[in-house]
């Protein structure tokens, strides 16, 4: 009976213990997201269409791999990681009969979209402040779901949740599109994005913006003393044009791509 006794109390501290663990992790997502938000309040990531999500796109490719995508015109279409709908806006304007939702953590971003949605009067896209990991089979499913420069860029829970809302929340006929940094080509840019993260230690009080024009600056001083050598700047000519290609670029795509926590890439097998 003792040993019974025993067993059983060591059962209880073990579930005990599962639930702390459970617990834990689950405060850390919540960190996790909180700090991800907040950079997308800070610097607005501006949003615009790409052609590899539009519909007709999306269901050219479905037809020639030999599916039956549903049909654009009354289609419903959900975006994750929407900013203000730059992508689908454009989209519920070419296809008035289709719906499409819209969600992002960012309040600021789903207001400016929101906004810009009333101005236009479309009545067919709704944009939603909501965080991913809060989608369940209630939110209903859509037949065409579009994931453009999010799953690299988030949590290894967010990226699994992701991928359980293109299963459970896609229409039988759906099509989901998923887009993510992949090696071995971000190996060479990974180079940057360390000497970024490392030169922004010392200055991680400031505003994202700010820190974003700092480490670039930091990355022009590297391109420029290799370029005071000529035998360096002949070998390493791809490493100096790899760094102007980061300084030339926006500096909001800078700072959510090169100095957000979670930046990805994955082998292709």
């Amino acid at each position: 009976m003792k040993q019974e006794s025993k067993q059983k109390k060591n059962v209880g501290t073990s579930v005990m213990g599962n639930d702390i663990e459970t617990t834990q992790n689950t405060m850390h997502v919540l960190d996790e997201n909180k700090v991800l938000k907040k950079s997308y309040e800070d610097v607005v990531y501006i949003s615009q269409p790409f052609g590899a999500t539009s519909l007709n796109t999306l269901a050219a490719r479905a037809l020639l791999f030999g599916l039956n995508p549903v049909s654009l015109k009354k289609a419903r279409v959900l975006e994750l990681g929407c900013s203000f709908g730059g992508n689908i806006i454009s989209q519920a304007l070419y296809y008035p009969e289709a719906s499409f939702t819209g969600i992002d953590l960012s309040s600021s971003q789903i207001k400016m979209g929101n906004e810009l949605i009333a101005s236009m009067g479309l009545s067919n896209i709704h944009l939603l402040e909501k965080d991913i990991l809060d989608i369940d089979d209630s939110f209903g499913t859509f037949d065409y779901i579009i994931v453009h420069g999010i799953w690299s860029w988030v949590p290894d829970v967010v990226k699994d949740k992701i991928l359980s809302i293109c299963n459970k929340n896609l229409s039988d006929n759906g099509v989901a599109y998923v887009s993510y940094n992949t090696y071995p080509g971000w190996k060479r840019l990974e180079q940057y994005r360390e000497i970024m993260q490392y030169a922004e230690q010392k200055e991680l009080e400031l505003p994202l913006m700010e820190r974003t024009l700092y480490t670039k600056n930091i990355l022009k001083l590297v391109a420029d003393t290799m370029g005071l050598d000529n035998r360096i700047s002949q070998k390493a000519s791809y490493k100096i044009d790899n760094i102007q290609n980061v300084l030339s670029s926006n500096d909001y795509y800078v700072a959510h791509e090169y100095l957000e926590p979670f930046n990805d890439p994955v082998y292709v097998h």
